[in-house]
């Protein structure tokens, strides 16, 4: 009976490790293509397409830097972003701050509303946003993404931050209050700091959606000297020429400031999943 036990423990044991092993493989096998490609030259990808290289090249990373001017790309995709999560990240913090810890006429009602906006398609929005900057005189400028950017982060930050605005102690803000501190000052000392893990993580999920999106700032940045690296890398594409190994060079440079950035913010980022739970 006990080695009956044993063996079904052991074939569990197998049976998980091989759909792990699985999982890891389908998750890092395009990572592994990616950085072998691009290390290739186009003549060797054509030879070997799934094997490691036999003469590392740079020469991809040298042409998506300095020919197709990657780093202007860069600062363009870092500008977008940075506004986009600043101005969505501290309105949505205010939001939170009100539906978790205020109580004001049709509160339930107006969460309940914010909901459904995280569903609702960018792209069948895309015909009247087009039409009102250009009323606006926004198009190829920077304002008209970061409006939209903002916009569309909105509903799902205000879902994460006032999960976790929920699990702050309501005792810690009357203390605050008697001790003579408005709602602003409350806000910005004391709620803002205890954001901090659901804050990092809604900068990572907004972040890396806003950094790989490509038809907003294809649309609405038209000028070439306005491209994100992500628009950029479709420039990489040719319609009768591909030339895989420099499209892959293009996407290790898209790719690495946001596998830095999860990296750098892993705990926070766990934390804040978690910590809206837990009250």
């Amino acid at each position: 009976m006990f080695n009956v036990y044993k063996m079904k423990k052991i074939i569990v044991a197998l049976i998980i490790t091989v759909v792990l092993i699985a999982i890891s493989v389908v998750d890092l096998g395009p990572i592994y293509f990616l950085v072998v490609t691009s290390l290739k030259t186009k003549a060797e990808y054509l030879h070997n397409i799934f094997g490691l290289p036999k003469d590392v090249t740079f020469e991809n990373f040298k042409k998506v830097i300095f020919v197709y001017d990657f780093p202007r790309m860069f600062i363009n995709s870092i500008i977008l972003t940075f506004f986009s999560i600043a101005a969505g990240i501290y309105i949505s913090a205010f939001a939170s701050y009100a539906f978790g810890k205020m109580n004001f006429r049709g509160k339930n009602t107006l969460l309940n509303m914010i909901i459904p906006l995280m569903s609702i398609p960018a792209i069948v929005m895309f015909i009247p946003l087009f039409i009102i900057m250009t009323k606006l005189d926004l198009v190829n400028r920077y304002p008209a993404p970061i409006i939209i950017y903002t916009g569309l982060i909105i509903p799902f930050t205000i879902y994460l931050l006032t999960s976790f605005m929920n699990s702050v102690p309501d005792e810690l803000l009357e203390a605050a209050r008697i001790d003579g501190c408005s709602n602003i000052s409350i806000f910005h000392r004391i709620v803002l700091p205890l954001m901090a893990p659901a804050i990092t993580t809604s900068i990572i999920i907004n972040g890396m959606w806003i950094w790989n999106e490509l038809l907003i700032a294809f649309i609405f940045l038209q000028s070439e000297s306005k491209r994100t690296l992500i628009v950029g890398l479709t420039s990489l594409q040719g319609l009768y020429n591909r030339d895989i190994p420099l499209m892959m060079a293009g996407a290790t440079v898209v790719s690495i400031p946001m596998i830095i950035a999860y990296i750098v913010s892993q705990r926070w980022f766990i934390k804040g999943l978690v910590q809206g739970s837990i009250k």
